[in-house]
């Protein structure tokens, strides 16, 4: 009987904190938004010279498609963010990486940041990333050797 007699204030009691609380969960998830869609709008780049690897709107790689040695299908499931280790560059996605691209040669690249300038530059001879469809990039990367002649050497 006690309970029933208790008064609890009306849900609107306290307007200006939902709208405070409303503005604050807008504020938080608009820049959530701007970086799922930078992967959308910045995928990775394949033509007939060379493969760009972006991290969002950040290129970390181009690469002259006659320094790829192949793209394997290999799925990778430890790393969560960009890092360099071992020679491998590692470029997850939501779910790890799907793809390693084998390199011919060391190439630089200049690992994603926030800011610019505290972007590190290192050299890798194998790249790791997440791609939405790996065996089309393994098959593409198998085009263009056939069609400039370049041969495997592994």
């Amino acid at each position: 009987m006690c309970g029933r007699n208790r008064r609890h204030p009306p849900a609107r009691a306290w307007p200006w904190l939902r709208t405070t609380l409303l503005v604050v969960s807008v504020y938080g998830f608009v820049p959530l938004l701007g970086i799922l869609a930078s992967r959308v709008v910045h995928p990775h780049l394949l033509d007939d010279a060379r493969f760009v690897v972006r991290s969002g709107h950040q290129v970390v790689a181009t690469l002259p498609v006659g320094t790829v040695e192949k793209a394997l299908i290999h799925r990778r499931f430890q790393h969560t963010s960009p890092i360099v280790e071992d020679d491998v560059l590692y470029l997850p996605g939501s779910d790890g990486t799907n793809v390693d691209v084998l390199l011919r040669e060391p190439i630089e690249v200049k690992l994603p940041y926030l800011l610019e300038r505290r972007r590190t530059t290192t050299q890798v001879g194998r790249v790791a990333l997440q791609v939405d469809d790996p065996e089309d990039l393994r098959a593409a990367f198998a085009a263009l050797r056939s069609e400039t002649g370049i041969t495997s050497t592994g």
